[in-house]
């Protein structure tokens, strides 16, 4: 454990000046080694703190699914907007497990110690709701110890929001909104961690605090690659035909009968 927490120490001292590393994480639980009590945690949502019960509308359904509709001869726009509008459908009405046992714990014993913890997700205001029922349920409560429990609006590529201290970046660039946050509600951390189970978003928070001289973290959590890996299409098909085909009130009435 005490590598670790060298580790943290150096990545820290250096990251004004160097490009961030970004370090594989497989358990969450090991996140306590990288944190100080100045530090601000951030979590991504999908597939790092919650996953769906059902494999349909999963993080690692949606990019086949799309691809399914690319195949089919779809432009790349329309097959987006599609997939879209159908993932954020599920996910309005779906119920969620932790990715993983004691994440619920692990984000108490942040708060416990008053360390500032956000969360940011690639979901778009249009789900805040959906996302405060299904965090709920999870016994996670994020604006506990978040550096603002305001409500707030901003205009960056798309349609930004920051709710209860989770940003909702709508597919932004999640260092841009980060910071567009930041800057707006006046919170200067000393140190950045983000735990994304996707390097790539990673990398643009790693470059936003590297360009405002932070230091900063990266966490790639990959406790769900193996699901990511083994993601079975022909399960998620049959959950999305009974989602998707609502029954006439003629066929209703019938079946009431």
């Amino acid at each position: 454990m005490w590598h670790k927490r060298l580790l943290a120490v150096i990545l820290s001292f250096f990251c004004a000046t160097l490009s961030a590393d970004i370090i594989e994480m497989p358990h969450m639980e090991e996140l306590v080694e990288y944190v100080n009590d100045d530090t601000l945690v951030v979590f991504d949502i999908d597939n790092t703190i919650a996953i769906p019960v059902q494999t349909l509308g999963c993080d690692h359904w949606f990019f086949p699914h799309y691809q399914e509709y690319c195949d089919s001869g779809m432009g790349k726009e329309e097959a987006l907007t599609k997939a879209l509008l159908e993932w954020m459908a599920i996910q309005s009405v779906s119920e969620v497990t932790l990715v993983e046992e004691g994440i619920d714990d692990v984000i108490v014993d942040l708060q416990t110690r008053d360390v500032a913890v956000m969360a940011m997700t690639t979901r778009g205001h249009w789900l805040e709701l959906a996302t405060r029922h299904q965090l709920s349920s999870l016994g996670v409560d994020i604006a506990k110890t978040s550096p603002s429990t305001a409500t707030m609006f901003f205009s960056l590529e798309r349609p930004v929001m920051l709710s209860d201290g989770v940003i909702f970046t709508n597919n932004t660039h999640k260092g841009n909104a980060l910071f567009t946050v930041l800057d707006s509600i006046e919170y200067s951390p000393a140190s950045v961690i983000f735990i994304n189970d996707k390097a790539s978003d990673l990398a643009m928070v790693a470059d936003s605090c590297e360009a405002r001289g932070v230091p900063f973290i990266g966490l790639r959590y990959g406790y769900t690659d193996e699901a990511v890996n083994n993601v079975d299409m022909g399960v998620a098909g049959v959950q999305f035909e009974r989602f998707i085909n609502i029954l006439s009130d003629e066929e209703a009435i019938a079946l009431k009968r």
